[in-house]
């Protein structure tokens, strides 16, 4: 008996008639229970095993890859460069609120921000002495 039909058989998408003939040899070969009981046990195990452990996309690259005619290299790539995209995006907010909170921290006892803008960016304060004095050559 051959290990795919062995596993199909395990995961139920063996044909009835052909399970229920498995079904009769294993209950005449130990042997082969034996290796049913195996396969049940990695399939089971594999089944409750949490996916996440293995980073972003990676059951749905698995499972793509698994269930593709054929291979395709062009998108597993843009799924990778999907999944570093989206951890570049994520750094580079928090750098940005980082630097921002940083400066409004920094500068905050300076002078007092007219507006949130200016606050948040570290912004110098415009007021009409300044802004005359940059119009002036």
């Amino acid at each position: 008996m051959d290990d795919e039909r062995l596993l199909r058989y395990v995961e139920g998408s063996l044909p009835r008639q052909e399970a229920e003939a498995l079904e009769r040899a294993l209950a005449d070969d130990a042997a082969l229970a034996q290796r049913v009981g195996r396969m049940r046990s990695v399939h089971a195990a594999l089944h409750d095993a949490r996916a996440d452990g293995f980073g972003a996309f990676f059951v749905a690259r698995v499972m793509n890859r698994l269930n593709a005619d054929e291979f395709n290299a062009a998108a597993l790539f843009y799924d990778s460069l999907r999944w570093l995209f989206a951890r570049a995006v994520v750094v580079g907010l928090l750098a940005i609120v980082a630097l921002g909170a940083a400066n409004v921290a920094e500068y905050q006892e300076l002078q007092v921000a007219a507006s949130w803008v200016e606050e948040a960016f570290g912004l110098p304060h415009v007021d009409m002495d300044n802004a005359l004095a940059l119009a002036q050559p």
